[in-house]
This record gives structure tokens, sequence and C-alpha cells, in this order.
């Protein structure tokens, strides 16, 4: 399975709701309206996620699976790492006093490796 989207780390990803509207309302020439009618939800509940006050839920990420045959994981890596983006540049000063633990350098970081998920380096 190709991403729709790959996050190199450096770059800001784009949020879930801006990956929606590009890939099914621009990309599919779909209406809010259409959209919301399809995936069975109101029509400001799309609009608040696609403005990003409200997050692209497992449930949400189910209903795009099942209409559109797009991988409920895709989008939920997708949430994950514009979080993850957003909540590292909120605090960043707070991370910064952190020291790391010694054995994080050592071979007991590999047994953190499962199914291709990694800690982080």
């Amino acid at each position: 399975m190709t991403p729709m989207f790959m996050f190199d780390g450096a770059s800001i990803p784009p949020s879930p709701g801006e990956v929606l509207k590009q890939k099914l309302l621009d990309g599919m020439g779909l209406s809010q309206a259409e959209l919301a009618r399809y995936l069975q939800i109101s029509t400001p509940r799309l609009n608040m996620i696609l403005k990003g006050r409200c997050q692209l839920s497992a449930e949400i990420a189910l209903r795009i699976e099942r209409v559109f045959g797009i991988s409920p994981q895709e989008w939920l890596r997708i949430r994950a790492d514009f979080e993850l983006f957003e909540e590292r540049r909120r605090m960043s000063q707070q991370l910064d006093q952190l020291s790391r633990h010694a054995s994080s350098r050592d071979d007991h970081v590999a047994s953190w490796r499962i199914s291709g998920w990694q800690a982080a380096a």
C-alpha cells in the first residue's frame, strides 16, 4: 500500500483536514455536503474536521474506508504525524530540558521495535 502523504519529519505535516480536503473534496470534486452525506455525518461536523477544530477520529477513518476504500490506518497515521509535530513544537523548550537515560543509547532500545515500530532515536 502506498501512503497518501509521506512525511519526512523535517517539514510541517498536513493536517488530516487538509488531506481530506485535497484528496476527497478537491480530488473527487465533492462538496462538503456530499461528502458528509456519503460518510453519514453532519456537515457541521465535517466542517469542523476540515478546519481543524475537531480531530479526525477512528470512527471517521472507518467510515472513509467503507465508502472510499482508503485504509483507516493511513488516516490515523496522518493524524498522529500532525499531532506529534504540533505537540513537539508546543513543548520544545520543556523537551530540551530533559536528559536522555543512559540505557536509551544501547541495545535496550532494540527491544522496543515491534512490527516496524521503533522507539524515537
